[in-house]
């Protein structure tokens, strides 16, 4: 991999966040002409009574700070106190959730795709079909209405039960545990389907290819060319279908907080966009753009390392 690679991928790595943080800044106020800068004194820093230029200009010069301006909402207080408070929640609930079911999903593809596993595929295809189909919030209501409403098992709602104070505790760890039970499951049951079928998908395809006829031809048992030669190649499309997964973590799942009114980024998302809150709007949202541009810069860098096919193609060497 030679440094001018690198040099372009975080050229353009550079250049996609600011048409982000540019597009993030300009549609608000776009969609909003009459944005006015809300009461208080001279001077106050939200400078929406500004020339669009100059609160362009604050804007960036902020970013450059790692300052993204006071909640409108609540102000005194900062967005990034906010998300400061709302990311981990996220990054926990989701992160978790996705590694796990794709995990589970890649396995359950694999078995799925195994020659002599065709009966058991034809009664799993249809219900993984329609668990795909499902968006995470519909999934995220049904379980609500079965498991907290009517039978009662889980809380209704939230990261822990009001009035208690956090501590790291069992008891507030297992707490915690049971009011992630329901938004993880409704976020697993649907993408463990579509990595399911995916990883399907991919190992199908490869049934004809030269090289797994080749393996058969050397007289290599039929778990072994199965294994090494058709999964081997099929996770290389996983693995960069989890790391694109893991930069959306903190988007993928925003109305699954917000039914269960789990305190991560969707609940504070929900409440800026309700109280036309922009500056926390432009902050989760860069928190977006951000995360999902260098999960992809990283996945442009280490592809190359692990299918060594692509250092042939595009000047990697």
């Amino acid at each position: 991999m030679t440094p001018g690679y690198v040099a372009r991928r975080c050229g353009t790595f550079v250049l996609i966040v600011w048409l982000g943080i540019t597009v993030n800044f300009v549609l608000p106020r776009v969609a909003t002409p009459e944005i006015s800068r809300p009461r208080g004194e001279a001077g106050s820093p939200f400078l929406l009574d500004r020339p669009l230029w100059e609160q362009y200009a604050g804007y960036v010069g902020n970013l450059a700070h790692l300052d993204l301006n006071y909640s409108m909402s609540s102000y005194p207080s900062r967005v990034t106190e906010q998300i400061g408070y709302a990311l981990p929640w996220t990054i926990a609930l989701l992160g978790t959730t996705s590694l796990l079911a794709w995990l589970l999903g890649t396995i359950l593809g694999a078995a799925l795709a195994w020659p002599s596993r065709a009966r058991v595929a034809q009664y799993l295809f249809p219900p993984l079909m329609m668990l795909s189909a499902a968006p995470y919030f519909i999934t995220a209501m049904l379980l609500l209405y079965v498991f907290a409403f009517r039978l009662r098992l889980f809380p209704l709602g939230g990261g822990y039960a009001e009035g208690t104070f956090p501590a790291l505790s069992p008891a507030f760890v297992l707490m915690l545990a049971q009011h992630a039970v329901l938004p993880a499951l409704s976020i697993i049951l649907a993408s463990i389907a579509t990595w399911a079928i995916t990883m399907r998908g991919l190992l199908v395809s490869l049934q004809g290819e030269d090289f797994m006829l080749f393996a058969e031809a050397k007289g290599l048992r039929r778990f072994t060319v199965f294994v090494r030669y058709a999964i081997r190649n099929a996770l290389l499309p996983q693995v960069t279908g989890l790391g694109i997964a893991l930069g959306q973590i903190v988007s993928g799942g925003l109305l699954v907080e917000a039914v269960f009114r789990y305190p991560g980024l969707g609940g504070l998302l929900l409440r800026a966009i309700l109280t036309r809150d922009y500056f926390l709007e432009q902050g989760i949202v860069l928190i977006i753009i951000v995360s999902i541009g260098f999960v992809t810069l990283v996945l442009d860098l280490v592809y190359p390392l692990l299918d060594p096919r692509l250092k042939r193609v595009g000047g990697v060497h």
